[in-house]
């Protein structure tokens, strides 16, 4: 009953924050992959974002795809947006690597503390910290062979 009474309360919100990027909220679910408090929300073009357990909008529902948390770097989710660029997120929900590259590997692939990422075909890597420590300018780069 108390999880049916926070939906309703929250519910009651989500007009107000889907006001906030031109849309409407169709549905909710809860995703294991979030802080344990969120609430996936989706807009009527199936884009996906969070609200706390407050019905406070997190994340507007702006990204076509939200990784878990975790699953690349502790504490932030791998996100993409409409035109298919990648960037990371934190668990306050703020841009912690700016949505821009095409392509976002693991961290430690290559090299403890970097992540692989590519704009337009050149290749670079960003640190822990969502810093660019090399720029994407190479054609290519190739795994270390083991």
């Amino acid at each position: 009953m108390r999880h049916f009474l926070l939906l309703c309360l929250m519910s009651g919100s989500f007009c107000i924050n889907a006001q906030n990027y031109g849309g409407t909220i169709t549905f909710i679910t809860a995703d294991n992959g979030s802080p344990a408090d969120w609430v996936m929300v989706y807009s009527d073009s199936g884009l996906m974002g969070y609200l706390n357990a407050d019905g406070k909008e997190i994340v507007p529902p702006i990204y076509v795809t939200i990784d878990p948390f975790g699953e690349y770097h502790e504490n932030w989710a791998k996100v993409q947006s409409e035109n298919g660029r990648s960037g990371f997120i934190n668990q306050d929900g703020q841009i912690v690597v700016e949505v821009k590259y095409d392509e976002i590997d693991k961290f430690g692939v290559y090299k403890e503390n970097w992540a692989m990422v590519s704009i337009d075909g050149k290749y670079g890597f960003i640190d822990t910290a969502g810093r660019e420590v090399v720029k994407p300018q190479y054609a290519e780069i190739p795994k270390k062979k083991q």
